[in-house]
């Protein structure tokens, strides 16, 4: 018999333990706070942690900011979800790098059961995550496909992204063929589980969004935001 022969052929339970051996990517959503003074400060925040979680391979990531307040202090706090093969200890450990360079000393994270700060602020963190997973509160920032929605483009092409709904105050309807002047900027918001984009006429069948930037960007990597939470 020759050495080829004694090799022998992969059988169905070594193929499924070879597919399986690594695990899928799942959904984590994680709470942040830093006692951001503004939106913009925490949209701030939330780019610098999206870049760090690219890095570490997390794609699918959606980022929003919520109000909040710890102390008898009013602020914004920050959630953010992404799809990862990476463990929440991990993830954890990341974001509590990203905070550790805004303020340390007054930043929380609170990834499920895992968490690092201040009881107080890992519990608002955690407040602001469970408004991202249900989907009830919470002004998004970044999300699946919002890098695509600059210029021009229809509302049907929006509508195409993670947002639900477009809804136009004031009166009127943005139908599906109807133009979005977007000015790169677009901040839809969660109500009762879904993502709705609100928007106001500008002339004709032309729409705008009805939040608009702030015309200073705070850095190059995103866009300001208004500092109203």
């Amino acid at each position: 018999m020759t050495a080829a022969a004694d090799i022998a052929a992969p059988t169905a339970e070594m193929t499924v333990a070879a597919t399986t051996s690594v695990a899928p990517p799942v959904e984590l959503i994680a709470g942040l706070d830093v006692t951001a003074a503004s939106e913009l400060a925490a949209e701030h925040v939330l780019a610098r942690a999206i870049g760090c979680l690219r890095r570490a391979g997390a794609d699918r990531i959606t980022a929003a900011t919520h109000r909040a307040e710890v102390y008898e202090t009013a602020h914004v706090s920050m959630s953010i979800s992404m799809s990862t093969d990476l463990g929440q200890a991990r993830m954890v450990e990341l974001l509590a790098e990203v905070l550790s360079e805004v303020d340390g000393d007054a930043a929380a994270v609170r990834f499920g059961e895992v968490g690092v700060g201040a009881p107080e602020l890992q519990a608002s963190a955690e407040r602001a995550a469970a408004a991202h997973r249900d989907r009830s509160s919470g002004r998004v920032v970044h999300f699946p496909g919002s890098e695509t929605l600059t210029g021009t483009v229809l509302v049907a092409d929006v509508l195409a992204t993670l947002i639900d709904r477009v809804v136009a105050l004031g009166g009127g309807h943005a139908a599906p063929d109807s133009l979005l002047v977007t000015r790169s900027f677009l901040r839809p918001r969660w109500d009762a589980g879904e993502l709705v984009l609100h928007v106001q006429q500008a002339v004709g069948d032309t729409w705008v969004p009805f939040e608009t930037p702030n015309p200073t960007p705070c850095c190059a990597v995103h866009t300001a935001v208004p500092s109203t939470a």
